[in-house]
């Protein structure tokens, strides 16, 4: 049954895709403006704000859901994504798509849940924050990117990785559990299942089950971590008997000596240890505050 016109304000990464937001928002607000619902704009590079809409719809990657999470938080507002970014996790882990249609069934069907939302010293993930090489080519992304070249923009950062790769040792505590003692590896601590290229290490999260997801792939080279990322692809790596893989509602990671990099959403995170004055990141879970807006059929 159809629940009435809604007021939707949209949210466009206008570099992400290289124009694909902008001419995805211009397609959805010909199609909603037809079916009798009303559509604002805001700056995505701007503080977000929901002017009391009833959903936010994002185009973009994940970043742009991730950050306004705080935002939708406190205005009890429904996120929607409509993917425009490289990988958009986000839509893939709920079936959003780029079709119109599905954004009017949900608004028809109105099926608002309320998913977990992920801390990294107070910083919210939606999806994961992980350490290690992948957090390495992130932050060597954003020392350099200027414009949204998709994919590619990520093969000088993924070179110079695999040149000097991230492998600082840390300690891992999940629920006041030691799991890993000050060893170099790979480790992902996941609210969701999709992390990219097709690549799930943590293939049991949910953002919907209370619990973060904590994957660790002890390594110390770069052959061996893409080893690890192959195993994830094709799910035989939780048969390895060096994978450690718990669930935590609390994970706290101590660097000791050699700096680690954190990504959160495959958005350049803060960096511990060496040189910098944080030595460690204290990771917690808040159940079912995101409200998300489910696709139709």
């Amino acid at each position: 049954m159809r629940q009435g016109r809604r007021h939707l304000l949209f949210v466009v990464n206008r570099r992400s895709g290289r124009g694909l937001a902008k001419r995805l928002a211009a397609r959805f607000d010909a199609a909603l403006t037809q079916a009798g619902h009303r559509v604002n704009y805001a700056d995505h590079e701007a503080p977000f704000d929901p002017e009391a809409c009833d959903a936010a719809v994002f185009f973009g990657g994940d970043g742009s859901v991730q950050h306004a999470a705080d935002a939708l938080i406190k205005s009890d507002t429904p996120a929607y994504h409509v993917p425009a970014g490289n990988e958009n996790l986000f839509a893939r882990e709920f079936g959003m798509t780029r079709d119109p249609a599905r954004l009017l069934a949900a608004l028809d069907r109105w099926n608002i849940v309320r998913i977990d939302v992920g801390r990294c010293t107070d910083v919210p993930f939606l999806l994961m924050c992980s350490m290690g090489p992948d957090a390495g080519v992130v932050h060597r992304l954003a020392a350099v990117r200027r414009r949204n070249l998709g994919h590619l923009a990520y093969t000088v950062p993924v070179i110079r990785e695999i040149l000097s790769p991230s492998f600082g040792p840390v300690r891992v505590v999940a629920d006041g559990e030691e799991l890993v003692n000050n060893e170099p590896g790979l480790l992902v601590i996941a609210n969701a299942a999709p992390y990219g290229l097709g690549i799930n290490p943590a293939v049991h999260a949910s953002p919907r089950d209370g619990v973060l997801d904590v994957v660790f792939f002890p390594c110390k080279t770069i052959a061996r971590a893409v080893a690890w990322l192959a195993g994830s692809r094709l799910r035989t790596h939780v048969l390895d008997r060096e994978l450690v893989y718990a669930r935590a509602e609390s994970v706290r990671v101590e660097a000791n000596g050699t700096p680690v990099l954190t990504q959160i959403d495959g958005e350049a995170g803060l960096a511990m240890g060496g040189e910098h004055p944080q030595s460690s990141v204290e990771i917690s879970l808040d159940r079912a505050r995101l409200p998300v807006l489910l696709p139709g059929a």
